[in-house]
């Protein structure tokens, strides 16, 4: 999918992102930003590399330690891995199916995450407000779903000359 990523505080526009992502279960995750700034964040179901490109920086971390409780996690999981931490709500905007979860733990990532799916249960949008109170919402489009992918979208090759971070 492509996807527009906006974030807000106090109703007020503070970043903006686009560029493509791609899912595959259990696990497997891509998310490559090309606007404002080049950046990729690969998750393989063991380790995630997120690559600041124009700094040459990839940082390496533990894939359960990083995602748990990040919306990337949601997607990639079993509803029985978070329902344990969260309450799940279905609720209908504007036509759209959405399920809206909602933390137990104030300590978590997010206070809420909100999962939307179109008439034809294709995921088109994903909001969550974060323990500061920001806002991101993601709108995906061009999605296809159950589509063949590659295994070579879920592995990342450090380039040359690049400066590696172990978390």
């Amino acid at each position: 999918a492509y996807f527009h990523q906006r974030t807000f505080a106090n109703h007020r526009l503070l970043s903006q992102a686009r560029g493509q992502m791609a899912l595959a279960k259990p696990g497997n995750f891509r998310w490559e930003t090309q606007v404002p700034f080049k950046q990729l964040i690969i998750a393989d179901g063991h380790q995630v590399w997120i690559a600041d490109i124009e700094l040459e920086q990839v940082t390496l971390q533990s894939q359960q330690a990083t995602l748990k409780g990040a919306p990337a996690f949601f997607l990639g999981n079993s509803p029985k891995q978070f329902t344990h931490d969260y309450d799940v709500r279905r609720v209908v905007k504007s036509s759209k199916l959405c399920y809206q979860l909602l933390s137990r733990h104030r300590r978590a990532a997010f206070q809420s995450l909100t999962l939307c799916f179109q008439a034809n249960h294709t995921l088109s949008d994903i909001q969550w407000v974060d323990h500061l109170s920001q806002q991101t919402q993601v709108a995906l489009h061009h999605v296809k779903q159950n589509s063949a992918l590659s295994p070579s979208l879920f592995v990342y090759k450090i380039p040359r000359g690049f400066d590696v971070i172990h978390q």
